[in-house]
């Protein structure tokens, strides 16, 4: 099952709004879509595009046709959305492709090899993290981090029929990262408020997302920017719904 790479009902008009162009109270929300990511590298030339730099998060794109190491500056959640290879960090070695999910910590060396077609990756990053491991509801628990590969099938299995299930698979003080699997029979969720920002990445599924007022389509492929203390959900499902999100841990450091 295809949950990323199926775009071809995103024409490039659509492509180019969803580049940038949707931005809501003042920056409050912001959207972009893999396809519109992939044409403006395209038009640029360029191998890897920032498309979001707050103070508490840093998202970007990246394309690597030829193999390359790089070293974490911050810990890093990464999702693969094209192409295939090999990835390496440490002791780990994993066949990487379209729905591998991949979590990074700060300072490791990493690197894509035996690139078989150009690798696509997003990268999301928190540059801090909590001082106190507990905060927000979100119980962190403390581990040496190593590197970690998943796929969206595979965290994917932890869903529930008829019920709205939250998979966090990457806990640390930098960040939570995990998978919201929404049923169509159960329609949505309630508004949620956090203290912190977070990335959602439609991996399947369509359905409408309300932050405020601002009501938006969502479809595989888009990315929606959500700052800390805008009331937001998820309503309208045409089909399962299953969001890859991203929350930073930095706005829980004291005094933020």
């Amino acid at each position: 099952m295809h949950y990323l790479g199926d775009m071809k009902f995103l024409c490039s008009v659509l492509a180019a709004l969803l580049f940038g162009a949707a931005v809501c109270g003042q920056g409050q929300v912001q959207r972009w879509s893999v396809d519109g990511l992939r044409a403006e590298m395209g038009k640029k030339r360029v191998d890897a595009i920032e498309f979001l730099n707050e103070k508490t998060v840093h998202a970007r794109m990246r394309r690597i046709g030829a193999p390359r190491e790089d070293t974490a500056r911050y810990d890093l959640a990464c999702v693969v959305v094209g192409g295939r290879g090999e990835f390496r960090a440490g002791r780990l070695a994993e066949e990487v492709r379209e729905g591998t999910i991949l979590y990074v910590p700060k300072d490791s060396i990493y690197g894509y090899f035996d690139i078989g077609e150009p690798i696509e990756v997003m990268e999301w990053a928190s540059p801090g993290e909590m001082k106190s491991m507990e905060g927000g509801g979100q119980v962190m628990r403390p581990a040496e981090p190593v590197a970690a590969a998943f796929t969206v099938d595979g965290v994917g299995r932890a869903r529930v029929a008829g019920e709205n299930v939250w998979n966090a698979f990457v806990r640390r003080p930098s960040m939570v990262f995990g998978l919201y699997m929404l049923p169509k029979s159960v329609g949505g969720d309630s508004a949620l408020v956090h203290k912190w920002d977070e990335i959602n990445l439609i991996a399947r599924g369509t359905g409408r997302f309300q932050v405020g007022r601002d009501v938006m389509d969502v479809r595989p492929g888009d990315i929606v920017y959500v700052r800390k203390g805008n009331a937001h959900y998820f309503h309208s499902l045409e089909a399962d719904l299953d969001i890859l999100i991203f929350f930073e841990m930095k706005s829980m450091e004291k005094g933020m």
